[in-house]
């Protein structure tokens, strides 16, 4: 049994696809509607839409799963703020929710689309990797988000393909469009590509990856 942890775009629809169609896994899915301050809430609109079509898809297509959602939305806050005193961004959120319903289903495996490729991207347009995910830090928010119950937190699992595949099987997508291309052409129309309120701006930093490696997902 693993808790999947969903947002409705590339990397979080391919893992997915992967767990219900190459395994036999009981999966509870926590789809988390993160709005924390003033730039996150815009995509919300376009993310619900995305995300619904995609769960619609896979349950009509694949196979059954335990669906569940949760919600934060904080007004008056901007992204400055966020950045310099906030609790974090989405990453951080997300494995907050993820462990605190783990703990109430007695749920040891959480699993978040974070592949090898998405690094390499981020070197790629000059940024740096998500230190959090091989540091350590996610594990503090899990161990909060559990309610600092370290019996619990002991034996929980924070899973990703770099971690866990690492460059091998679901994780040897060399880039975005390979990822992308391991889906059905239903859902490439259905995933999220932007960061903003538009399904596709053309500007942030998600979409300059649609434009670089030719992907369509209109």
């Amino acid at each position: 049994m693993i808790l999947f942890l969903f947002s409705g775009g590339v990397e979080s629809t391919v893992l997915l696809k992967y767990f219900l169609k190459d395994t036999d896994k009981l999966i509870h899915l926590l789809y988390t509607k993160l709005a924390y301050d003033n730039l996150s809430k815009l995509r919300i609109p376009e993310q619900n839409v995305a995300s619904k079509n995609v769960l619609e898809y896979f349950i009509k297509n694949y196979r059954h799963f335990n669906y569940s959602s949760c919600e934060v939305h904080l007004n008056n806050v901007t992204r400055e703020q966020q950045g310099q005193k906030g609790f974090g961004f989405d990453e951080q959120w997300n494995i907050f929710f993820g462990s605190m319903y783990a703990k109430l289903h007695g749920i040891r495996d959480i699993w978040i689309g974070q592949f090898s490729y998405n690094d390499y991207h981020r070197i790629e347009f000059n940024l740096e990797p998500l230190k959090w995910y091989y540091d350590g830090a996610l594990e503090k928010f899990a161990l909060l988000g559990c309610g600092l119950d370290f019996n619990f937190f002991k034996d929980l699992k924070i899973n990703f393909p770099s971690k866990n595949f690492k460059k091998q099987g679901i994780d040897s997508f060399k880039n975005k469009k390979e990822a992308f291309n391991y889906l059905e052409p239903e859902l490439q129309k259905m995933v999220r590509s932007c960061e903003g309120e538009e399904k596709f701006c053309g500007k942030c930093f998600k979409c300059t990856q649609y434009i670089k490696y030719e992907m369509k997902n209109d």
